[in-house]
């Protein structure tokens, strides 16, 4: 009925002498409703064992050019593996929407700023796979900070993440090879200039539910930058700096400012404590008491453990309710 009702406002529209090849081309109602009633169902996800049959049943579907299959084949495939989640696989939908924003990167990519397919995927691949975005995350907010931390860790350097911040002490196996020398993903932690990257593909990925918002993930920046600043203050008599310390109090209190309006549940809790003990630490009004620079480091670690947690756990239990 509602497909017929369609049919005969088109028409009406139209009006009877509309012609005949607008009335033959117009769209008809029972294939407009069903873009208006969808009955969902769930698809089972695809194994690491399953995704490369997927991904070339899913070639053959698309009718591509036998040079655009070969293309896609020989930049994608070798990331496919690393795609699939190490603990639940992964949507079928999913594996179809990396293809696609991949491709729509490459599309409005300017060709003349030499942009590695390698980096975009790895990019994308970190902000797909569950157990990895918190990687995404850390590179969207610190940038060429944590790239430098990253590149050192897969390098060789086992302390380089920990110096970042210490709840990133270790990655999980399957990423640590997927970035390491040799793998595909190695082409990130090698390219200096990952802000392009992150511009690039801001469209395509970061609209994601399943990633914090980046006005959170700079205001995390910004206390992982504010722990490797006070390590850097300079003593005076034995005591710190003062116009050192003042500096890093205002960095402090603009990213717990904005920190603050995204917490939510026990994480409030958690968090609060650390900060309200550097906020009397850093400043210079109230004095420094003798055991400073223990304070600041042992409050700083218990708000990064309290923000790990909002990410890691808190967060997307709620999402997941």
């Amino acid at each position: 009925v509602i497909a017929w009702c369609i049919d005969v406002t088109y028409r009406e529209v139209l009006g009877r002498d509309a012609p005949e090849e607008l009335l033959l081309g117009q769209v008809k109602g029972v294939d407009y409703i069903k873009k208006i009633f969808q009955v969902p169902f769930d698809l089972r996800p695809v194994g690491a064992e399953r995704v490369d049959d997927f991904f070339d049943a899913m070639l053959d579907e698309a009718g591509l050019e036998a040079d655009q299959v070969n293309g896609l084949n020989m930049l994608l495939r070798p990331h496919l593996p690393y795609l699939v989640s190490e603990a639940q696989g992964m949507n079928p939908r999913d594996v179809k929407r990396y293809v696609n924003n991949f491709t729509m990167a490459m599309k409005t990519a300017d060709p003349n700023q030499g942009y590695d397919p390698n980096v975009i995927l790895t990019l994308q691949t970190l902000a797909t796979v569950p157990e990895w975005q918190y990687v995404y995350d850390a590179l969207r907010g610190s940038r060429e900070m944590f790239r430098l931390a990253l590149k050192s860790y897969v390098d060789g350097e086992a302390g380089s993440l920990r110096g970042y911040d210490p709840h990133f002490a270790a990655l999980p196996n399957q990423l640590f090879v997927y970035l390491s020398p040799g793998n595909p993903g190695n082409a990130l932690t090698n390219e200096a200039e990952i802000d392009k990257y992150l511009e690039l593909g801001a469209a395509s990925v970061d609209s994601s539910i399943d990633l914090i918002p980046e006005t959170l993930a700079l205001a995390i920046a910004q206390i992982r930058e504010v722990r490797r600043n006070l390590q850097d203050v300079p003593f005076l008599d034995d005591q710190p700096d003062q116009g050192a310390v003042s500096a890093i109090h205002q960095q402090f209190q603009e990213a717990t400012g904005i920190l603050l309006n995204f917490l939510t549940g026990t994480t409030v809790d958690r968090t609060r404590g650390p900060i309200d003990t550097l906020e009397r630490a850093l400043s210079i009004n109230a004095g420094f008491p003798a055991n400073w620079q223990t304070t600041v480091e042992e409050a700083l670690e218990e708000l990064l453990s309290g923000i790990s947690y909002y990410v890691n756990v808190e967060r997307r239990r709620v999402r997941l309710s």
